[in-house]
Parts: C-alpha cells; structure tokens; sequence
C-alpha cells in the first residue's frame, strides 16, 4: 500500500508538472495561469519553520512554483519569500515537508538509507516577437519576461512577446549519509541503499528509467528501498 500511495502521488505531481502554458501578445500570466499553476495551496497554511539550531517558528507558509520558494505572511501582512536558507533546516506544512539545501526541496518519500525529493517550477522556454498578421517570427529579438512578485500574485510587464512557460520537476536523492542532496541517478540509489544494488540493477535490465521524470525516479526508488507493494 505505501508503494502504491507513493507512485499515485508523485505520478500526480508529474503529470502537473509536465503543463505547458503558453502566453500571448497582450496577455498577462495571471491570465493564462490560476492560483493552483502558480501555488501550491489554494491559500496559505499554517506552518513551522525549524532553524538548524532547534528554534522553530510557526507561521503562514505557501509554496510558489514561480521561483520554488517558500513564501510567508510577514508582520505588516506582506507577502515575503524566506531568506537566509543556510540557517533552516526544513519547514513543514500539514504533512507536507520541505528542505533547504541551495533553495527549497519537497520530500516526496522516505526510507531507511535515503529521501526522495523534488523541486518543481516554472520555467521560461521560449518567448517569440510578433511579426505581424498573426505569424510570429522565430529569429527576432526578444524581451525575457520580467516578473514581479507581490501580494500573492505575479504580473508580466512585456506585452509585445509570445512566451511559452513550462512547469517541470527536479528529482533528487538525499543518501542518509550525504551531507547534500544528489540529482537523482543510479549512483544515488546505490550510494543511499548499498545492500539493493542487485535489486536496483534487475530493475534497470527490466524497465528504461528516466531520472529526470519524477514518477519513474519513485518507482525504481521504491525498489531500491525495498517499500512494500502491500
């Protein structure tokens, strides 16, 4: 069951992932993207932040794929990203968990020997100027989108580029004996569960993994750590 519940959830989160959004001439990005394509949680949420030295601090948190950071409600109620990431060790959310370590990590599972994490966000593919009678022209010039971030919302200052935004996950594994995560691979399987190497290289021979898809990397992570199917 737990293997189940991991691989439904993370396919979940690949499949959010994988949307592509595409922003025309004279549109803005809160008119192409909703709360949910920008934020993780409809509102913010009660939270706790713990710092390395064992202090914790309750607050409002969200996570926003915008920059894949967290965000909290400060004491003039505004809406300010957490700094001075070196210092925290991890946030929760409910039962979600975070981790900072060069920006902000989303525990998706845990076993003995290892952590499966994942950081999600937007990101700008392609931004084309228009040509004229609806045709854009590839090899132009363009402004990259400069956004502003404030109050829970995010706005677009160029009107004159069609852009198109991609929100994609990076997978990483975090061996209980590293000092710092690792982009996910076969190595960092082995290195997080030495005594499954047998079962990792079977797996290998039997299924093509892309490390960089979240659902395939949490399938052969399950494997790796011997998480029950039942």
């Amino acid at each position: 069951m737990r293997k189940l519940l991991l691989l439904l959830s993370v396919a979940a989160a690949a499949r959010a992932d994988a949307q592509t959004y595409v922003i025309e001439v004279g549109q803005s990005l809160n008119d192409v993207l909703r709360q949910n394509d920008l934020f993780k949680y409809s509102t913010f949420r009660p939270g706790i932040v713990r710092f390395r030295d064992g202090y914790q601090k309750p607050t409002l948190l969200n996570y926003t794929y915008y920059d894949a950071s967290l965000l909290f409600i400060g004491p003039k109620k505004d809406t300010l990203a957490l700094s001075g990431l070196e210092e925290l060790e991890l946030a929760t959310v409910g039962t979600d968990t975070f981790y900072f370590h060069d920006g902000v990590l989303e525990l998706l599972a845990s076993a003995p020997g290892g952590r499966l994490l994942q950081r999600s966000s937007l990101r700008q593919e392609g931004s084309t100027k228009a040509a004229g009678y609806g045709m854009y022209d590839e090899n132009a010039a363009s402004e990259s989108l400069n956004y502003l971030q404030a109050a829970n919302t995010v706005h677009k200052v160029p009107v004159t580029n069609r852009t198109v935004i991609r929100r994609q996950g990076e997978v990483f594994i975090w061996p209980d004996d590293a000092a710092a995560p690792l982009a996910a691979s076969r190595k960092a399987l082995e290195k997080a569960f030495p005594d499954r190497k047998a079962a990792i290289a079977a797996y290998l021979r039997a299924h093509s993994v892309d490390f960089h898809n979240p659902a395939e990397v949490a399938a052969i992570f399950a494997e790796a750590a011997g998480i029950a199917s039942n």
